[in-house]
């Protein structure tokens, strides 16, 4: 028993020296084994960048209960994408440029700054450790959970200032566990079963992977729209 002990610190040291921790990547916010997506959408959003506006939320295998048990087998996931400007929280800022003398020429001719807001998307999975290989050697580091990706940025105004109403209008976005249970009215299954719920400009669509079930909820979670034409009837 005393060498199985001498056993584990020494791996855990080793994991220590010679594993890393991907910097790309964050803490999740919330419980792994029951990550509530809504509950979690402030930090998510901290995380996103600053002043960001959803504008899509994708829940895989959604419990009813509205949460989801990363550390499953069947590997739930979530996926949040954002609307802003400016740079991430977790950016790293430019490096300022020295100051000249007075008669030294600059190079950089001043430029007219142009407003611009940028895509942002949030991934949400299972924290692991990720193997690589650096220098011939096999290592380990760290993957918190949490990843940001950038999905690309636009100038265009109206397109701006369209998301921008769209976003800045819509209510609170509501539990999934509220859909769970507009679903089961409905005529969904309840118990031992997983759903997608997918979320976008208000609307929130809820289907079970394989089956007839199909609801789509308004912004307040009442159903309309069902594509399960037998649920619900006798």
């Amino acid at each position: 028993m005393k060498s199985k002990r001498i056993g584990l610190v020494l791996q855990v040291i080793f994991l220590a020296f010679f594993s890393g921790c991907d910097e790309n990547t964050a803490t999740v916010p919330g419980r792994v084994d029951a990550f509530d997506p809504v509950a979690c959408l402030d930090a998510v959003a901290t995380y996103a960048g600053k002043d960001v506006l959803l504008v899509e939320l994708y829940a895989k295998y959604v419990r009813p209960d509205g949460t989801l048990n990363l550390q499953a087998e069947y590997k739930p996931d979530v996926r949040y994408r954002f609307f802003g400007t400016g740079k991430p929280a977790n950016a790293t800022p430019e490096p300022k440029k020295p100051d000249l003398p007075l008669g030294v020429p600059r190079m950089d001719a001043p430029r007219e700054v142009i407003p611009y807001w940028e895509y942002t998307s949030v991934y949400i999975e299972n924290p692991h450790w990720e193997e690589y290989t650096i220098n011939g050697d096999d290592a380990q580091k760290w993957h918190g959970g949490m990843t940001q990706v950038f999905g690309g940025k636009t100038e265009d105004y109206a397109e701006i200032e369209k998301l921008r109403a769209v976003c800045s209008a819509l209510p609170p976005v509501l539990s999934f566990g509220i859909i769970w249970k507009r679903a089961i009215e409905a005529g969904a299954p309840s118990g031992d079963v997983v759903a997608n719920i997918e979320y976008k400009a208000g609307v929130y669509r809820f289907y079970i992977d394989g089956t007839k079930y199909e609801y789509y909820f308004d912004e307040d979670g009442r159903l309309i729209r069902d594509n399960d034409q037998s649920a619900g009837k006798g």
